[in-house]
This record gives structure tokens, sequence and C-alpha cells, in this order.
């Protein structure tokens, strides 16, 4: 009621009384004011961070790259500018927006290098990149500098899985469980690494608990790959479609729809 009040004195703590409503959890109301404050960097940045989490990854481009344009040196800005522009390429397969995030991130870590989630987004280009040891340099530096760093965890685990260190892999996507039990891309990952490891069953069951926590492309045509190996076609089908809705280019889902060939990626 006092920033309702402040705001009808001063309409500058909009901002503020967005940024309040938002970390008390609601997000409709502090949206609506922080839209009022877009000369504030901090607003902007907030803004970007309430359109990453609802996967609206362009618009949260936008308001990062506002944010930046309004204070050149906000590291936060440009660090969640990176994670934003290494979601759009996953999901469109830009590969200009990869390439940008690693220009911007090696700037980071070079001036910052003590920042965790610079470290673990510069690795997760690297990967993307196939670049495996750089990659691996980054992430188990970010999980050095934050032990609770999920992210830098469960791309860890996913890299071990493309260099074939699969057992390596079980015990990151155990590691990051026992951090957050809920974490979609530790189940999705594990899943993944049981499969390589011939643990089919295991690996379903896992695959099964990612979609249900999170259901993004690769855990459905991950899933939809397994459930072709059973011959339950119609289920196969299904995940199949739902991959390929959810990310257009998943070229791994389109292979398995056009001809039952088993092909499973690791694209967290």
């Amino acid at each position: 009621d006092c920033f309702e009040m402040a705001v009808s004195l001063d309409p500058s703590f909009k901002k503020n009384l967005g940024l309040i409503l938002v970390a008390a959890g609601d997000k409709a109301g502090g949206k609506v004011h922080l839209s009022q404050s877009k000369s504030s960097a901090i607003a902007r940045l907030s803004l970007g961070n309430l359109a990453h989490e609802e996967g609206d990854f362009d618009t949260a481009i936008d308001h990062y790259s506002h944010a930046l344009r309004l204070e050149p040196s906000f590291i936060d800005a440009a660090t969640n500018l990176c994670g934003s522009q290494i979601e759009s390429f996953k999901a469109t397969n830009n590969r200009i927006l990869l390439q940008e995030a690693t220009s911007r991130l090696d700037r980071i870590v070079i001036s910052f290098g003590s920042s965790q989630s610079a470290n673990c987004r510069l690795g997760m280009c690297h990967r993307h990149e196939g670049r495996h040891e750089l990659a691996h340099h980054y992430l188990w530096h970010a999980v050095t500098l934050d032990p609770t760093n999920t992210d830098a965890v469960c791309n860890l685990a996913a890299l071990h899985i493309e260099t074939g260190e699969n057992e390596q892999s079980v015990k990151l996507c155990f590691r990051a469980l026992q951090l957050d039990p809920n974490n979609a891309r530790g189940f999705g990952t594990l899943g993944l690494a049981l499969l390589r490891l011939g643990s089919v069953d295991d690996a379903l069951e896992c695959l099964r608990i990612a979609e249900k926590l999170e259901p993004n492309p690769t855990t459905c045509s991950n899933l939809g790959s397994v459930f072709n190996d059973f011959g339950d076609t119609l289920a196969a089908s299904k995940l199949l479609k739902k991959a390929i809705a959810l990310n257009p280019f998943n070229i791994p889902a389109f292979l398995n729809m056009g001809n039952g060939q088993l092909l499973f990626v690791c694209y967290f």
C-alpha cells in the first residue's frame, strides 16, 4: 500500500513496485508496472527474465539488449542475453545466435573470470559447437565456482555422453538430482546415458519422468525413439509429433518419424 501511494506521488516508483511484485510471486502485476518503466535497465532486465521463464526468447533478447544499451557494462543483462540466445539457437538452429553468445561470453569471462553463470553458458556454447575440451574446461570451472549449479552439472553430464563416458554422466545426473529431485534435465540426461549403457527399462522410466516434468523437444524425441524400439508405434508417433511441434528443427524426430531409425539427441 505504501508503494502504491508512492507511485501515485512519483511515477518513477513503478519500477520498484514492479520488482517487489515479481519477487512476491505476482509476475503479471509486476510486469504491468515494469512495462511502464522501460527506460530503466533494471526493469528491462526483470522483463527479460520473465520472458525467458515463459520461453519467449526473442522478447527476452530484446529486453536484455535494451538494458545493455541503457547500461553497456550491465553484466547480468549481458550474461542473461547470452542464455536466451543459446535457448533460441536450440529452438531455431540459428548458429549466428550461438556465435554472438560465444563471443560475448568470452569477453565476460576474460573480464570477470569468477562468474559461474558466464562460465556455464560459455561451456554450453562450446558444447553445441563440438569443442569438447573447451566445453569441459568452462563447465567444470562453473561447477567448481558453484557446486549447486545444476545447469552446469547437467551440461557436463550431457558432454560426457557425447564423449562416450556414460558412467561418468550417470554419476553427474545423480548429483544434479540430489540437488534438485525435480530437475527435468537431470532425468532426461540420465535417461539418455542409461540408454547408451543398455538399461532400457530404467532409461524409459527416467525419460517418462522428464517428459512429465518438462515436455521439451529433446525428451519427447528420445522417449519416442524408445517406444519405436519397443514396437509401440502409436505412442512413438505421438511423442515425435510433439517433439516436432515444440521444435520444427528437430531433425532426429523427423528421421525417426520417417523411417523408424533410432537416433538419440542430447540437446540440453
